[in-house]
């Protein structure tokens, strides 16, 4: 260590000579050496401000020379020098060792800049291939939204074009049966798809490589479709045993698609299947219900009516309308009445059945052929409806149901299926037409015809509810028939009670017995009337007014019961007639009134039932024949008294 001042030489205890002490200095010179020890401290690096004061501190309690605590205080640093330099030496091959490793570190340290050097070119080079990447990337993005761009309609375009080979194998090797319908079914709209791409794109290179092919398998597709259809008509065509509405339902319905191939992509098969059809069902219809005709007019032949006509029914013994013939009657009028009746019945010789039995045979059984036909029709060769058979659907009804009738009706489909109807039913509706307007003379009487004419209404309202509107022409023919031998029958019985009433009134004037009686028996063509007469008169007179009641509807019920009220007065003529001249000698005419007038109020009671017994015509009616039975009770009263 360098000082200003000369190092006082190291000196041991034993080498020192015991020499005393020299006076202490003054304060003074004290100070002044303290000055120059910091003087020396300053360039000492081993000796710090706190250890010379520490030491000048020492000195000065002690009284001792500083020179010797500096003395002593450096043989201690020397001491500690060599005590460490001794470890340092010890130490040394540690230190060696480091500097080994200090070496070896220095190395790789070097060896690593070289390489973070080259690893920073390569980074560079990287960052330009990145930068290159990434131009290119751009540039394929850029080319894939184009091709997106593209590829929808190159798709459509390919979904319309590219024929499958199992298409092909379909139409070409296979033949339509009930066993390959699930094949050709979506071959055939697979094919129309590639006939509408086609079409679509006319001038696409690619539609004229495959052009020729699709016209090919549709010209093969139309002549075996068409060859299906013919094949599916044969069992019509050739027996008319077999039952038709099952042969729609069950096998045409489900060829359907074929015959609308047919009608889109080769008009004129579809029309010659059309005419093959309605010539094989002309045929079946018209020989069907020509034969049914024939056997209800073999039945119709074997029923006698019991009187000789309307006319006569006021006096005859036997009457036409006996009891429980009017309920039967009703349920004739119903729609949900009797069974019609089977052609093989006819075989047997004593089955018979009336007038309005055999008219509704007829007319139900046409109407629900006509409407079975009709719905055929509009679902086969109409497009206005759904598709009738979808997949795992149900087999439609024989008729339309209210939601089909309701999407003709919205759409205004019908127009071809009405046409089809026409040419189908023509020959077997005017057949059932001319049959059931052919009125037998004499006329029924008018019970039978207003049931016949309520049945007509049930099935006219039947036929617009199961959408047939082209029945409608029947249903009119038969209404303006019915209603004018209806008005014409109820004014035979206006006028043969008439007449009865006033040969009653004639025989009375004269004497029941005589020459005037005679007369009477000629005016009327029988005996003369009555009391057995009058009563059955009465009786007769209050069934038909049950009878017409409970047949006639709201809308014609005044046109009815006009005529009844025509009626009444003559009756009323001719009770009182038989009650004045009429009766034995000593029977009381009051008592006969009463029971007469009873008898017709129960009558009108058991007649009508418990349905109408409430009706308010009915209550009108039996009030007026009340009234007249109490006047006749008064008047007996009175008598007695």
């Amino acid at each position: 260590m360098a000082s200003i001042l000369p190092t006082p030489p190291v000196l041991s205890p034993t080498s020192l000579p015991p020499t005393p002490l020299p006076p202490l200095p003054p304060l003074e010179l004290l100070a002044a050496s303290l000055l120059q020890v910091g003087e020396w401290e300053d360039d000492d690096d081993d000796v710090e401000d706190d250890d010379w004061g520490r030491v000048a501190d020492q000195a000065l309690k002690e009284g001792r020379d500083v020179r010797e605590w500096w003395a002593e205080e450096m043989r201690e640093r020397e001491e500690e020098e060599d005590w460490e330099d001794e470890l340092y030496i010890s130490r040394a091959p540690d230190f060696l060792d480091l500097q080994t490793e200090i070496t070896s570190s220095t190395t790789h340290l070097t060896q690593l800049r070289a390489f973070l050097s080259t690893f920073q070119t390569s980074l560079s080079s990287l960052s330009t291939q990145i930068s290159t990447l990434q131009a290119r990337s751009s540039q394929l993005d850029a080319r894939l939204r184009s091709r997106r761009t593209v590829s929808s309609p190159l798709s459509v375009l390919l979904s319309d074009l590219a024929i499958p080979p199992s298409l092909i194998h379909t139409i070409l090797n296979t033949d339509p049966s009930p066993s390959t319908l699930d094949a050709w079914l979506p071959a055939l709209a697979a094919l129309e798809a590639r006939l509408d791409g086609v079409r679509a794109r006319g001038g696409a290179k690619a539609v004229s490589d495959v052009e020729g092919v699709v016209e090919a398998l549709r010209i093969k597709a139309a002549e075996k479709a068409r060859a299906h259809l013919l094949a599916l008509l044969h069992p019509i065509r050739v027996s008319i045993a077999t039952n038709l509405p099952i042969h729609q339902t069950g096998a045409l319905l489900r060829a359907r698609p074929f015959y609308g191939f047919l009608r889109r992509r080769a008009d004129r098969a579809a029309r010659e299947v059309q005419r093959a059809y309605v010539n094989a069902a002309r045929g079946y219809y018209e020989t069907g219900f020509r034969r049914y005709a024939r056997e209800v007019a073999r039945v119709g032949a074997r029923w006698v009516e019991k009187a000789g006509s309307v006319g006569e029914a006021w006096w005859v013994s036997e009457v036409v309308d006996e009891e429980g013939e009017g309920e039967e009657r009703e349920r004739y009028a119903q729609l949900d009445g009797p069974g019609v009746f089977l052609a093989y019945q006819s075989d047997q010789p004593t089955f018979k059945l009336p007038r309005e039995a055999l008219f509704r045979s007829l007319l139900l059984t046409f109407a629900d052929n006509a409407h079975t036909e009709y719905a055929f029709v509009l679902r086969f060769f109409d497009d206005g409806l759904p598709a009738p058979l979808q997949p795992g659907a149900p087999r439609p009804g024989p008729f339309l149901s209210p939601e089909e009738v309701r999407i003709a009706q919205e759409t205004g489909a019908g127009k071809a299926a009405e046409e089809v109807w026409g040419m189908v039913m023509e020959p077997a509706l005017a057949q059932v037409r001319a049959d059931l307007l052919r009125l037998p003379s004499p006329l029924p009487s008018p019970p039978t015809l207003l049931t016949q004419i309520r049945l007509n209404d049930h099935l006219s309202s039947l036929s617009h509810a199961r959408g047939c509107v082209p029945l409608d022409s029947l249903h009119t023919s038969l209404r303006l028939a019915l209603w004018p031998a209806f008005q014409t029958q109820m004014g035979v019985l206006i006028d043969s009670l008439k007449r009865l009433a006033e040969s009653a009134a004639v025989a009375g004037a004269g004497g029941a017995a005589g020459l005037l009686g005679g007369a009477v028996g000629l005016v009327t063509g029988r005996r003369a009337v009555g009391k057995g007469e009058a009563e059955r008169a009465t009786r007769r007179y209050a069934r038909l007014f049950a009878g017409l009641l409970g047949l006639a509807s709201e809308e014609d019920e005044e046109m009815v019961f006009s005529s009844m009220a025509r009626i009444r007065p003559h009756l009323e003529t001719l009770v009182s007639s038989v009650a004045e001249h009429g009766l034995a000698r000593g029977e009381n005419k009051d008592v006969w009134l009463s029971a007469t007038y009873e008898s017709i109020l129960q009558e009108l009671s058991r007649s009508a039932g418990d349905g109408l017994e409430s009706h308010e015509r009915l209550q009108r009616e039996s009030a007026h024949w009340r009234e007249r039975e109490e006047r006749a009770r008064r008047r007996i009263g009175a008598a007695r008294r």
